[in-house]
């Protein structure tokens, strides 16, 4: 990596010839800019200019006006190992975000054949769903029947009236716990399995 370097004015020049008259350990960048030879000079040759100055010559004052030269940033090569694994990390954050936009989408085609669309498969939900329907119908008029006319059985002579208000609440009950477990039962045929987990082995 290299240093920092000050170029050579006219007036620094001059400070360079007065500095290395009488001075044995003259650096060789010194030596050559008070002979016109040097342009630059390093921080090591600076400090030393400072030392052998007179003192109501200040360095500062003599760098005025100088070109600064500033080491160029050395980018260390990174490893290959860490550039492969984050070009498959990235790769991997790429695929769940297209798996997570496209997961409503049907990526084979419009003509991709499904077990849903077969007339066997509709036949077989019609006849469920009738079914069912069915035994809501007979769970309600059963709790009406009980109501109506089964509790008249067990406890004796009712009237009319409160054979019919039991009959409803009997059948009202019914039919909300059948409503619930059709709605449970609904949810269950509707709701999409869940996605398998991928584990990835590093």
């Amino acid at each position: 990596m290299g240093s920092i370097r000050v170029s050579v004015s006219p007036g620094l020049r001059e400070a360079c010839r007065g500095a290395v008259q009488g001075s044995g350990d003259v650096p060789g960048a010194v030596l050559a800019a008070a002979e016109g030879a040097g342009a630059w000079l390093g921080v090591p040759e600076v400090r030393w200019l400072q030392e052998h100055l007179p003192p109501d010559v200040h360095v500062h004052e003599l760098l005025r006006g100088c070109e600064v030269c500033l080491p160029g940033l050395q980018v260390p090569q990174r490893d290959p190992q860490l550039e492969a694994r984050v070009l498959r990390l990235r790769a991997e954050q790429a695929a769940r975000e297209y798996r997570a936009m496209t997961r409503n989408v049907d990526s084979a085609g419009p003509h991709q054949y499904h077990r849903d669309d077969s007339l066997a498969y509709q036949m077989k939900q019609i006849n469920r769903q009738l079914i069912a329907v069915f035994q809501f119908v007979v769970s309600v008029a059963a709790g009406f029947a009980f109501g109506f006319v089964g509790v008249e059985l067990m406890v004796g002579q009712l009237e009319f009236g409160f054979r019919l208000l039991l009959g409803v609440m009997c059948a009202l009950v019914i039919a909300l716990a059948e409503m619930y477990f059709l709605a449970k039962k609904l949810n269950e045929d509707l709701a999409p399995p869940p996605a398998p987990v991928k584990q990835h082995s590093e």
